[in-house]
């Protein structure tokens, strides 16, 4: 009788503890729920304010650490961002510092490292933030290693939903390898312009491929009808500074040959 008792006894404490903590589980499910949806409150009346977190509609993991980056680029600004190579991080800055009327230009960033067997890993930050943005690439082919890298990166670009596309190339590495004279030789302008003609359209169309000083004008013919080549020229710049030299009138420019002689 009496272990039955205390049997009893333990089993209607043990039910007390169970109603108890079931109570106090409940409580505490509610207390989470009404936390939570005042958070959500909350980032919902920011994302009024600010067309919507992280400039759209997806349901993001605010615990991210990417998230402050991210956000770092205002979807709504009407100003492009530009995206450079490593080795124009100083000329994409100098860039930035110029400005134009009104208009202003924000620089975009890219992580460059390299997985252990030396190919690249790549990630461009700010990827929602380029949303429906005028996007640049600031590209430098001074060496064949590099240009596998920078291709990535100007293939994806274009695919984030951005409003249009330009690539920046103050030199084309391959332009004077542009005709065959004897048979065997391999004409590496072509090829490079093959590579190029493949970057893909934006929401505003074909990209915008902007060469500086192209060994021969009649290389533009050797791109595709997917891209648009745009060739300019620094020389009238380095005239103007010339001119403002102390000793203007004694500086004499040598040409290559009769060729440049013409053109410039």
């Amino acid at each position: 009788t009496t272990a039955l008792t205390a049997a009893a006894a333990a089993a209607a404490d043990g039910l007390k503890t169970k109603v108890s903590g079931k109570a106090t589980g409940e409580a505490s499910a509610h207390a989470g729920a009404a936390t939570g949806r005042a958070v959500a409150s909350q980032l919902r009346g920011v994302g009024a304010a600010r067309g919507g977190l992280l400039g759209c509609d997806r349901v993001v993991d605010v615990s991210t650490a990417a998230l402050p980056r991210l956000q770092r680029l205002d979807k709504g600004s009407k100003f492009p961002v530009l995206f450079y190579a490593p080795e124009m991080e100083d000329l994409a800055r100098k860039v930035v510092k110029e400005e134009v009327g009104e208009s202003t230009v924000e620089l975009g960033s890219i992580n460059w490292r390299n997985f252990p067997d030396g190919f690249p890993d790549l990630f461009v930050n700010d990827a929602y933030g380029v949303r429906d943005r005028h996007v640049a690439f600031l590209a430098s082919f001074h060496s064949p290693e590099v240009i596998f890298e920078q291709i990535s990166i100007i293939y994806s670009l274009p695919k984030m939903f951005v409003a249009s596309f330009t690539l920046i190339l103050p030199f084309f590495p391959t332009g004077t390898s542009e005709r065959v004279e004897n048979e065997g030789e391999i004409a590496t302008a072509v090829t490079l312009a093959r590579i190029l003609s493949h970057i893909p359209p934006s929401r505003g169309g074909p990209c915008s491929t902007l060469i500086f000083d192209i060994h021969a004008l009649q290389e533009r013919f050797y791109f595709g009808d997917n891209v648009l080549p745009c060739f300019e020229s620094g020389i009238p710049l380095l005239l103007a500074r010339l001119a403002q030299c102390d000793d203007a009138a004694n500086i004499v420019i040598a040409y290559p040959d009769e060729g440049a002689w013409k053109r410039f």
